[in-house]
């Protein structure tokens, strides 16, 4: 079993929420990692603009090709066709995310980045991460989970919905504040 972590933006994370979190895309650089991919692998999310931890889940397929525009490139031509299905295991709710700055530094992964550059690791796209740091973020994402009275990830689809309802809300009270 592999334990694989995303760096994602949040505009693509937004994508794979809205998805429900059954697919990802990975691309064309990481075409050879993703070849390594196999039913099993555990995948963790690090949404970069906000340096959080925010989901991990398991895939549930090989990589397959796929070429319909769902993720946003900066790159010309990139489609994060090579994708794999996945099964969401522990959903945070962005007022849960682990922050990566309080977490990041104890992995054994950033060990090779100066101290006040670990964050300096988690640049490219697809990483290989030890079991010992998938199983840390894991462990600290579950306590979160369980001191919000949650001993399972809330279905995907609540979590969907209560992020929009959230935003509706907070628009709506926006919009009544004079």
């Amino acid at each position: 079993m592999n334990y694989w972590m995303l760096s994602i933006t949040e505009e693509n994370f937004n994508v794979t929420r809205t998805q429900g979190y059954k697919v990802q895309g990975f691309g064309l650089r990481q075409h050879r990692k993703t070849d390594r991919m196999v039913k099993g692998d555990r995948l963790l999310y690090y949404v970069k603009g906000l340096r959080v931890f925010s989901v991990a889940a398991t895939i549930i397929s090989t990589v397959f090709e796929d070429e319909k525009p769902l993720w946003h490139s900066t790159q010309l031509n990139e489609q994060y066709k090579y994708r794999v299905r996945t099964r969401a295991e522990l959903i945070l709710r962005p007022d849960q995310y682990l922050q990566a700055n309080q977490i990041g530094p104890r992995m054994d992964y950033v060990r090779r980045w100066p101290p006040e550059m670990w964050h300096h690791a988690f640049w490219e796209e697809l990483h290989l991460l030890p079991r010992k740091d998938f199983e840390l973020i894991e462990d600290e994402m579950r306590k979160v989970l369980r001191s919000h009275h949650l001993t399972k990830a809330a279905p995907v689809s609540s979590v969907v919905q209560e992020i929009d309802l959230n935003e509706t809300l907070e628009q709506g009270s926006d919009s009544d504040t004079v």
